[in-house]
């Protein structure tokens, strides 16, 4: 096992239950009062806060709440509470909560900012919101749910928005599933029990797979999945192979899927006597351990860690 030091690494992995800290109460309070958690917390309070318009944007508040929902802080924690009523309080009449997006004209949007949803950030904000509140699924928050799931066509999720936003659908035909989307949907479905969404779930999974075997010959939405996909990369914000390894580890159904073991080899193989190392990064997440490319990161390689635990990787 690596050698953890960071608190927030730590806090990861014992509230993700992949290592147990006897020495958590200290941890704790250590991880909320790192002034990089104490910022996003601080921030996050102003729920909404700014609009999206970028789904690649490391630095929005959206992945800020993905980024410690993943870390696994809940509605007890300090501020947390407070978080999950505001975004509780946003919800579309469809049921999918809302956030404050700006989608330009040229893209079918009114160019002005607006609150309200679209598939590539709705079930990203159900998940974290899931998680956020220990794990309660709240009638409010099955409603987004019930949506999101009844969306799914016989090839995954498609590029879908808020009927407030007009014409908006992104960049691919009409036909094809987002990748993007259906990664998110995948992920937020895996909050629930196993026998629940069964259709939607068993659509995700092969259409995650569809996508790796076809990867040469297809690429929706602009969504390829070559070099770059390839490239180790944390907080999870965009589509690559640790991301989607991770949605499909969540799934015991996919363990043994030969396109599933082909991307977790290629995740494994890269790693060294101390770890993981960033093979890509975001530039405002020079602030952490995984955001640089020259030495192993702690919080890296406790992600692919909580991935082999999922997989019981000890019996491959």
């Amino acid at each position: 096992m690596a050698n953890y030091s960071e608190p927030y690494v730590k806090f990861f992995l014992h509230r993700n239950s992949i290592v147990t800290y006897t020495d958590f109460e200290r941890v704790a309070p250590e991880t909320f009062s790192d002034p990089r958690i104490a910022a996003i917390i601080a921030e996050l309070a102003g729920w909404p806060c700014r609009e999206i318009t970028n789904h690649k944007d490391v630095d929005h508040p959206l992945h800020k709440l993905g980024f410690i929902a993943e870390l696994g802080m809940n509605r007890n924690d300090p501020g947390i509470g407070r978080i999950v009523g505001k975004i509780l309080e946003n919800q579309s009449e469809e049921g999918p909560f809302q956030l404050l997006i700006r989608i330009p004209e040229r893209y079918g949007g009114t160019g002005r900012p607006a609150m309200s949803w679209i598939l590539s950030d709705a079930p990203l904000l159900i998940y974290s919101t899931i998680r956020l509140n220990s794990g309660e699924i709240t009638p409010e928050i099955r409603k987004g749910m019930d949506h999101i799931a009844g969306l799914v066509s016989d090839n995954g999720w498609r590029c879908t928005a808020s009927p407030d936003l007009g014409g908006f659908r992104g960049p691919g035909r009409k036909n094809d599933p987002c990748p993007y989307a259906t990664m998110w949907s995948l992920k937020m479905l895996s909050t629930t029990q196993k026998g629940e969404y069964h259709r939607a779930k068993e659509i995700g999974i092969k259409t995650l797979l569809e996508l790796w075997s076809r990867r040469e010959e297809t690429r929706p939405y602009l969504f390829a999945m070559g070099t770059d996909f390839r490239k180790l990369k944390l907080p999870f914000v965009w589509y690559d192979i640790l991301n989607v390894v991770d949605t499909l580890s969540r799934y015991e159904e996919s363990h043994d899927a030969p396109g599933f073991l082909d991307m977790l080899k290629i995740i494994r193989e890269k790693r060294t006597d101390d770890g993981y190392t960033p093979e890509s990064m975001y530039l405002k997440s020079k602030l952490w351990d995984f955001g640089q490319k020259k030495i192993p990161s702690q919080f890296l390689t406790a992600v692919v860690q909580g991935i082999e635990k999922r997989v019981n990787i000890s019996r491959r």
